[in-house]
């Protein structure tokens, strides 16, 4: 539980600030119980406000959120290529694709288009519209 504070000049106000063991715990909670900051707020008995305003400043709180985050994202990810790896195929097109920029679709080729001229004659008269339609 964080400790309290009084505040000079302001009378029934506190100033909270985090203990060594609350940031233990925002890496403890965000690193292996994947909770958001809201969540760690609520288990540190604090508004999300302060939390945030920890992380402003107190590089401690900063690092320790990052670290959580860092751990979480290394077992996710760990996970994610065992199964991959074991040929559970939503996993493994999931990795190809973020991790490798696969793609469903391939991309249609400009250059493979047929290109077609149709070249008309001038205006003839009647007389010689019909030479023409006679010699062919």
């Amino acid at each position: 539980m964080p400790k309290k504070l009084p505040t000079e000049g302001k009378i029934g106000k506190s100033k909270l600030f985090p203990t060594s063991e609350d940031i233990k715990r925002i890496e403890t909670l965000i690193g292996d119980d994947g909770c958001t900051h809201i969540e760690v707020a609520r288990c540190l008995n604090v508004c999300k406000e302060t939390l945030y305003k920890w992380r402003r400043e107190y590089p401690a709180v900063r690092e320790a959120m990052e670290a959580g985050l860092a751990k979480e994202h290394k077992s996710l990810r760990s996970v994610l290529i065992s199964k991959a790896l074991a040929g559970d195929t939503v996993c493994l097109l999931f990795a190809l694709k973020t991790r490798h920029g696969y793609r469903e679709t391939t991309p249609v080729e400009q250059d493979s288009r047929v290109s077609v001229q149709v070249v008309l004659p001038g205006a003839l008269n009647a007389a010689d519209y019909a030479r023409i339609i006679e010699n062919e």
